[in-house]
């Protein structure tokens, strides 16, 4: 490099034509996936590191059992149970239960169990019936853990089913489906093709969902189930405030290594992407980068590179990174709208280079006044294009 008179030096690429915007994207792209790949490593790191405190073990472990507690408590209603792969069955699967054993039950026809339709499905009974059994004996057996009484008794047909009613009889103090219903209702069962079967099909399936509901969100109001909810909610919150913590944190060491360590390895503002796709930069007035520039860019592009965050928390999390991405850390940072934010920064900065012929800046280029190049094309006097290493003899005086 030479001095130009003015106190600053001249950057080797002073010369250099601009880097075109292809291969600009490649190379702040290779950037952000490295930068994505160390922010991973390091929270694992970090994750690692976390297993070997106590108190934090602690609190994973009270966590987990204060969950337990909460599944045990629904199991106990028997509002639900677990299925074969060990997870509470879902909504949709236990109101199809109810529609198939409340056929099994109200049919004369004992064959019906042993076709494909019905296997492993149970007759509805006082004892069955999840909804029946909730209210007229979990609730009553602990009603000290409710305000008010919820013992339906003979209401349970008005309560659960407002609008299929008249498709049921009371026998032996449980509604069961009359003759003509439950023969409607086996036909479209099992041959999908009777249209008034179809219709108390829906109408029983929609209110015994809408009971269910009405169920899951009752319990939910027991004193057993609200502390330990609380206590639940209270360390998962900790738990997320502290591994986003770790991803963030994380986050902000993979941008340093990626926009400022390797920068200042490599000079002239290199990044691996730039060094790899043969970029480099200048600054607006083709001088030396100073270190400043290089801190403020590094700045920026933890801004814009924030969605990086997203990307770890379906990476680590899957799913689950959802719970993640929508939590506010550290009081304000949510992961979430402050992905949004950097994607939308991202998005005027790629059209900024596009459409800025002179030098195809950046939103963060722009910004730090510096101009990326390409490190093997120069210009001559001649106006033409020079590979490197044509024109080395007029670099080096």
């Amino acid at each position: 490099m030479i001095n130009n008179g003015s106190g600053e030096k001249e950057n080797l690429y002073a010369t250099a034509v601009v880097a075109k915007p292809g291969k600009k994207a490649l190379a702040y792209f290779l950037d952000y996936c490295l930068t994505l790949v160390f922010s991973i490593l390091l929270f694992a790191l970090f994750d690692l590191i976390s297993l070997a405190v106590p108190s934090y073990t602690n609190l994973k472990e009270e966590t987990s059992k204060a969950q337990t507690n909460l599944y045990q408590i629904i199991y106990d209603s028997h509002l639900s149970s677990y299925d074969d792969g060990n997870v509470f069955m879902s909504e949709d699967k236990i109101v199809e239960n109810y529609v198939y054993g409340i056929v099994l039950s109200s049919s004369s026809d004992e064959t019906l169990s042993k076709m494909n339709q019905y296997k492993d499905k149970e007759k509805m009974d006082k004892e069955t019936d999840r909804i029946f059994y909730y209210y007229n004996n979990y609730r009553v057996e602990n009603k000290n853990l409710f305000e008010g009484d919820s013992y339906i008794g003979d209401e349970y047909l008005n309560k659960v089913f407002p609008k299929s009613k008249s498709y049921f009889e009371i026998k032996d103090g449980y509604p069961i489906l009359n003759i003509n219903s439950v023969t409607l209702l086996n036909d479209y069962i099992l041959y999908s093709k009777n249209e008034n079967g179809k219709i108390i099909y829906d109408s029983i399936k929609t209110d015994y969902r809408n009971a269910y509901k009405d169920c899951m969100n009752d319990i939910q109001t027991s004193k057993s189930y609200k502390e330990t909810l609380t206590k639940f909610n209270s360390e998962k919150n900790t738990i997320l405030m502290t591994r986003g913590s770790f991803l963030i944190i994380g986050y902000i060491l993979a941008t340093a290594i990626s926009y400022i360590l390797f920068p200042l390895i490599f000079k002239d503002g290199k990044t691996i992407g730039f060094k790899v796709f043969g970029l480099a930069f200048t600054t607006i007035d083709d001088e030396q980068l100073k270190i400043s520039s290089i801190l403020i860019k590094s700045l920026l592009m933890l801004i814009m590179g924030f969605s990086a965050n997203s990307l770890s928390c379906f990476i680590l999390f899957g799913i689950q990174g959802m719970y993640l991405l929508t939590f506010n850390i550290w009081g304000f940072i949510n992961i979430l709208y402050v992905s949004i934010f950097s994607l939308l920064l991202v998005i005027v900065s790629f059209f900024l280079m596009i459409f800025r012929k002179n030098n195809h800046q950046t939103l963060s280029e722009t910004i730090c006044m510096i101009v990326a190049k390409n490190t093997k094309e120069f210009k001559v006097e001649n106006n033409v294009v020079a590979k490197e290493g044509e024109d080395d003899g007029k670099r080096n005086d």
